[in-house]
């Protein structure tokens, strides 16, 4: 599992104390390889993936097959967007990016209209890697992070044609949510933050 183990440290789960109970909501989820840590530690696990084939992929990993992995964009408003899909190098995203994509209408919705949150009792992580689309991910969690005991965050150089990173939009909308930066790989610019009220 060293491919897991990269991600863990990548996004720094490895450096707090996980209470049992709790859920990892994995925006982004891919083939949902954390979603294999997530229940090694005793938590339940909600993902959203909106490229096909990961999405099975990570029913299959997660959920014995079982269709439990949300075909849905996450954004900042419950809609059907277009979604630039890039499989082969793992960079599908909301937001035009540049090379040969293939176009489709997909649904989205925000993470408060996706998530109930109330009666879980362990810790509580939200992942996002949005390719880019992290400040729009945010704008729809406003009820949600107020749930969240930890959030994970991807804010690398991904947004649009443009290839920027999303840290300052992202690290002041969770400052303003309550929450405090505890860890920065500032060579992938993944980042890890604490809510202060929980």
């Amino acid at each position: 599992m060293p491919r897991i183990n990269n991600l863990v440290r990548d996004y720094h789960l490895d450096t707090f104390e996980i209470v049992p109970g709790g859920v990892f909501i994995d925006c982004g989820a891919n083939i949902g390889e954390l979603g294999i840590w997530a229940r090694q530690n005793g938590l339940g696990y909600v993902a959203f993936e909106p490229e096909v084939l990961e999405a099975r992929c990570c029913d299959l990993n997660n959920f014995h097959g079982k269709k439990k992995t949300h075909r849905l964009a996450l954004w900042n408003e419950t809609t059907t967007v277009t979604f630039f899909s890039k499989p082969e190098s793992a960079d599908s995203s909301i937001l035009e990016i540049e090379g040969e994509v293939h176009r489709a209408m997909v649904p989205a919705t925000t993470l408060d209209d996706a998530l109930d949150l109330s009666g879980v009792s362990g810790t509580t992580i939200l992942k996002i890697e949005a390719e880019g689309a992290e400040p729009e991910v945010l704008e729809g969690a406003a009820q949600a992070l107020s749930m969240v005991d930890w959030v994970a965050i991807d804010c690398g150089f991904e947004r649009g044609k443009d290839r920027t990173h999303t840290f300052v939009e992202t690290n002041l909308m969770l400052h303003d949510h309550g929450f405090r930066l505890c860890q920065a790989n500032l060579k992938r610019i993944t980042t890890l933050y604490r809510n202060k009220h929980r």
